[in-house]
């Protein structure tokens, strides 16, 4: 069995950016102990939504 996971490093800028700020408010909304699983739903969505139309996201 092969290992196809892939980990994701990803860095905000809410001070320099307004939309990096909206998006920390929300992260640091989610509890700990779900915020993996908030980020997979998170990017398999966005991914889905910039399928559909790439200024979605």
């Amino acid at each position: 069995m092969t290992d196809k996971r892939k980990k994701l490093t990803v860095y905000l800028h809410p001070e320099d950016d307004s939309q990096d700020a909206r998006a920390m408010e929300i992260i640091e909304s989610v509890p700990l102990r779900t915020r993996g699983d908030f980020f997979r739903a998170a990017i398999v969505g966005g991914s889905a939504l910039y399928q559909l139309d790439k200024r979605l996201p």
